[in-house]
């Protein structure tokens, strides 16, 4: 069996079958989020491709980040509320805000802030030292970087709003993450 063949699964069994079905679905995720392609992102997250697996052809990017790059609002915000990790950094040791801001993704950049601020995000300096206010000034994007400089100075100036479905789903999957911690402790009494 060739190397493309064990990848894809074909001649193993059906675990690796499954296993070659969701590295192909992972690929189909990447592209649809670097496209914006809602009904794709939302179908194979549906089939549970991984929101969060890295592109190693992309700088270590994930889906969400390759859409924050391509200005997808949608995309992003569809993400976040799947779950996506915001705090992951690529290989440049540049997260999502960094992403966004190197696009002058305006939008994307406040919905960041808004339902991430509070966990330093802005300040996260990529492997050059940069916050993403500094990204946005190198890829002159002069209303972000003027956005995250009165963000540092005073958070609540901006007067952003956060995503209370982003918020209820997170609380969900910690409610859902809870009760298999109960169930899994009360299953090895």
């Amino acid at each position: 069996m060739g190397d493309v063949d064990a990848q894809l699964g074909v001649g193993g069994g059906e675990e690796e079958l499954q296993n070659g079905v969701l590295l192909a679905g992972q690929g189909l995720l990447w592209t649809a989020s670097s496209l914006g392609n809602m009904a794709d992102v939302e179908g194979l997250v549906a089939m549970k491709c991984d929101i969060d697996t890295p592109n190693a052809h992309s700088g270590n990017s994930t889906p969400l980040m390759i859409a924050a790059r391509k200005g997808h609002f949608e995309v992003v915000q569809f993400l976040m509320r799947k779950g996506a990790d915001a705090l992951r950094v690529a290989s440049n040791g540049q997260s999502v805000l960094h992403a966004a801001a190197a696009a002058g993704a305006l939008q994307i950049v406040k919905y960041i802030v808004a339902n991430m601020g509070s966990s330093g995000i802005a300040s996260l300096k990529d492997a050059e030292g940069r916050d993403a206010a500094a990204v946005a000034v190198q890829h002159k994007s002069n209303l972000v970087q003027r956005f995250l400089a009165k963000y540092l100075r005073d958070a609540k100036s901006c007067g952003l709003s956060v995503d209370r479905n982003l918020q209820l789903a997170r609380l969900a999957r910690e409610r859902e993450a809870r009760s298999c911690l109960l169930y899994t402790s009360d299953a090895a009494d």
